[in-house]
């Protein structure tokens, strides 16, 4: 009885990610089935799709709201909820709202006719929020990938632009190339300490003093590598290399998709390794990231000056903010989280609006 319980509370604190994966698949079989029945691919279509799938991010939203758990570790510890977690959720739900709204004249005047492209985006979308709920690196790193090849798709997605196929295989590569880094960096830290859940993790790193310095080395470079993981992830300077020409060539909705909302599930999750599991390493990583933070803001400023295509002056601005926003992160500080994620806020805003 105690364990049905359990299973029940569980399923409930996952309710919105339920949502979404059951909608994501029923529109995927409606889409299917009612192109297949009439033999068409109208861009009529994809804009109903995209009603429903506003509808869909518009019921997720009441649902979160009605959610009556507010903190729970839930499946065995892989993920976990609680007010910050519940708070960032909502704002990524609102904003890919937004994103999708914006959109309707695009798909019009492009004429993209795949529908595809909506169920793409609730994919995404439903990989973005699970991986902020992520309490172990394996779920983590799972539930970003399922974001991040979403995400690969919707980059090259107009196939009869050059620009666009460009764009998705410089992303594919290069997100490839940051996932390598992630798996290398969860692979030394579960050599180390014998377990990928945050928990045990954080217990180890908090008496690293005690260990072997091979044990300390490998935990300091299994963060190292998860930084750079991270950093690739956020179009941080050196690591932004493949931003500009990905902006430039996804569709523009994409695009403001792309510079809205993955940064603050990356953020959030940033605060959870390096805040919570190696917040005793503070001295390591503290310095990378304010060196990155400085480079970020130099080279996307003096770069978005030498742009004549407004995407990629708005790609080069995206590195930019995300530098202002590495200079709170690498604080250490709860300051430095909430000025982080008024600025996060305040970035979003504008970001749609331009």
């Amino acid at each position: 009885m105690i364990f049905t319980q359990y299973i029940q509370l569980d399923f409930i604190s996952f309710i919105v990610e339920i949502f979404l994966f059951i909608l994501s698949i029923v529109l995927l079989l409606f889409g299917v089935f009612l192109v297949s029945l009439r033999g068409y691919k109208y861009v009529n279509f994809v804009i109903e799709l995209k009603r429903l799938l506003m509808l869909v991010i518009f019921f997720a939203l009441l649902i979160l709201h009605a959610t009556p758990v507010s903190s729970q570790v839930f499946f065995n510890n892989l993920l976990v909820i609680d007010p910050l977690v519940f708070s960032v959720k909502f704002i990524l739900l609102l904003t890919t709202f937004c994103a999708v709204g914006i959109s309707f004249n695009y798909l019009k005047y492009e004429r993209i006719s795949l529908f595809e492209y909506n169920i793409l985006i609730l994919l995404g979308l439903l990989g973005l929020i699970c991986f902020i709920s992520a309490h172990d690196l394996v779920s983590f790193y799972l539930a970003l990938e399922l974001q991040s090849l979403s995400f690969y798709i919707l980059a090259s997605f107009k196939k009869d632009s050059a620009f666009s196929t460009e764009a998705g295989l410089k992303y594919f590569i290069l997100g490839a190339l940051s996932s390598g880094f992630l798996l290398f960096g969860i692979a030394l830290i579960y050599g180390s300490v014998g377990s990928t859940n945050f928990e045990i993790i954080f217990k180890s790193v908090c008496f690293v003093d005690g260990f072997s310095d091979s044990f300390s080395l490998r935990v300091i470079l299994g963060s190292i590598f998860l930084l750079i993981g991270l950093l690739f992830k956020l179009t941080a300077a050196p690591f932004h290399m493949w931003a500009p020409d990905v902006y430039e060539g996804a569709p523009t909705p994409i695009s403001a998709l792309f510079a809205a909302v993955p940064k603050l599930g990356l953020f959030l999750i940033g605060i959870k390794i390096f805040y919570v599991l190696f917040y005793d390493l503070i001295f390591f990583w503290q310095n990378a990231v304010l060196f990155c933070s400085l480079i970020s803001i130099l080279v996307g400023t003096f770069s978005a000056l030498r742009q004549t295509k407004i995407k990629r002056f708005l790609a080069f601005s995206s590195v930019t903010h995300v530098g202002f926003l590495l200079i709170s992160f690498s604080t250490g500080t709860l300051e430095g989280i909430s000025s982080l994620f008024f600025y996060m806020f305040i970035y979003i805003i504008m970001t749609l609006n331009v």
